[in-house]
């Protein structure tokens, strides 16, 4: 029963957040971002920013848990923006988090890419994201899935992530 208690007098708040952007194959290797980490891959990543859909997904969930709209609303498509670093908005969103005593619970993430395939890069990916958002790796869950050929991510035409969060009162 304590544990209950503890549980309904913290304030708990959960987002969802959502990214994708589109791919263009290529006959050489590029280097893409997925979670802070660069993968070489067959296809190349179309972004105003360095095109990391795994950081976004994550800051829209955190934006969104803490009712702060979207990544957009912070950092729209302009020259400031081009090319930055996704970590920026990561960071911008658990400032925001840390300003108001609040912490990642867990966070669950679910990747929709035909290519690359994830598994041989699942282990850095969480790393790296465990040490962005400094919280233990079992708070955090990575899974990836095609689209079967459907839609234009089946098709190679795009990655997309959605994130899921809960964040609760220090």
């Amino acid at each position: 029963m304590e544990s209950l208690n503890k549980l309904i007098g913290n304030n708990i708040l959960v987002g969802i957040g959502y990214d994708i952007h589109k791919t263009i194959k290529t006959t050489k290797n590029h280097l893409i971002k997925l979670g802070g980490v660069k993968i070489k891959s067959k296809i190349k990543v179309i972004s105003h920013s360095d095109g990391d859909v795994i950081l976004h997904a994550i800051t829209d969930s955190l934006l969104g848990a803490l009712s702060l709209r979207d990544i957009g609303t912070y950092f729209p498509n302009n020259k400031k923006n081009f090319n930055r670093n996704s970590i920026d908005f990561l960071n911008y969103a658990l400032t925001k988090m840390t300003s108001k005593k609040m912490t990642i619970n867990n966070i669950d993430i679910m990747i929709v890419s035909e290519e690359p395939k994830i598994n041989p890069h699942f282990k850095k990916i969480l790393d790296s994201i465990s040490k962005k958002l400094d919280i233990n790796k079992n708070s955090i869950s990575i899974k990836a899935t095609t689209n079967e050929g459907a839609g234009p991510v089946g098709r190679s035409e795009g990655i997309a992530v959605y994130s899921v969060c809960t964040i609760v009162q220090n």
